[in-house]
């Protein structure tokens, strides 16, 4: 009986290690697709449930893992645990609020800008945190379906989720996943990207520099579709203050990728003196800008990836076996 018993578990644990070799790999392969290949994989993974959650806890921690795997591990453990959550959010009729001012006046194009600080409320109150990463790392196309928001929900839904995670530790994954989606389109074609591009420039995000900055002439490019038009002296003029602008929030550490970029395009090269100064600064952080505007933001230095929760709850305090 014991030879059986033996044989029994040593068959279980051989079932064991090959689900999690294979989850694994479907959490890398979610990590570095888009849009429908995405849902597909995502939707493989969160219909293993509840049995799943042990292994998916463990790879949304594990440092031999990259951050895109950990993420996408921890929208899945989301997804399980809160999918009817997720569905309550999108089919929300935002009109019907019990906080809705029903006194405003309703743009004609609908009431997106209106319902702003509702939204942030509610989407801070249901802290589905990683739901709101993944509309903006990931081409989904799974926002609200509330009718009366208009056709420009389509477009502002990801940026609620944005501002849903403004502030939160999770928003440590908004700026890996923007920075993600800007590699994959150095040129800047998705007006989305585009938009990412610009929270991550006027946030003065510090991690994003080498990004920002090897897709800077793209940027300037979609700003004016007459770019290339223009009299080159304008145009490299335009490129290089730009350029210059970013500086202003760049680390030590970027100093030599900054080099590449100026070497490669010679209209630059007036920076350099600028780069020499930047390597010699002995601190993280730049000094205080004194020409700095009103309300204009402070650099966000380098993020740690924060710890995995659900909502605001640690998820060693929900299950036993991810502590």
């Amino acid at each position: 009986m014991n030879k059986y018993i033996s044989l029994a578990i040593s068959f279980l644990s051989v079932i064991s290690i090959t689900h999690a070799a294979s989850l694994s790999e479907l959490l890398k392969q979610a990590a570095t697709n888009d849009g429908k290949t995405y849902l597909e994989i995502r939707n493989e993974i969160v219909s293993m449930g509840n049995n799943a959650l042990p292994e998916l806890c463990r790879l949304a921690t594990n440092q031999n893992e990259s951050w895109n795997v950990h993420l996408a591990a921890r929208i899945c453990v989301e997804r399980i645990c809160s999918s009817n959550r997720i569905a309550v959010l999108r089919q929300k009729e935002w009109l019907k609020d019990p906080e809705f001012d029903k006194t405003q006046s309703i743009p004609i194009n609908g009431p997106v800008n209106v319902i702003v600080p509702l939204v942030t409320k509610r989407f801070k109150e249901e802290g589905l945190w990683y739901y709101y990463v993944e509309m903006n790392w990931k081409n989904t196309g799974e926002g609200s379906t509330d009718r009366k928001l208009g056709n420009s929900r389509f477009e502002v839904w990801p940026i609620y989720g944005k501002i849903g995670l403004d502030g939160e530790p999770e928003y440590f994954y908004y700026v890996k996943s923007a920075i993600d989606r800007l590699q994959l389109d150095p040129e800047l074609k998705s007006k989305e990207n585009r938009r990412m591009f610009e929270f991550l420039k006027n946030e003065k995000i510090m991690d994003a520099m080498p990004t920002l900055i090897k897709n800077s002439i793209s940027y300037s490019k979609s700003l004016n579709p007459l770019y290339m038009q223009r009299d080159e002296s304008d145009r490299l003029r335009g490129n290089n203050e730009f350029v210059e602008s970013l500086l202003q929030f760049a680390a030590p550490s970027d100093a030599d990728t900054i080099l590449k970029h100026i070497d490669a395009n010679q209209h630059l090269g007036t920076l350099r003196p600028k780069i020499e100064e930047l390597k010699q600064r002995k601190d993280l952080m730049p000094p205080p800008n004194p020409r700095k505007k009103k309300g204009e933001r402070d650099p966000i230095p380098p993020m740690k990836e924060p710890s995995f929760r659900l909502g605001q709850k640690s998820i060693g305090d929900i299950f036993p076996f991810a502590k």
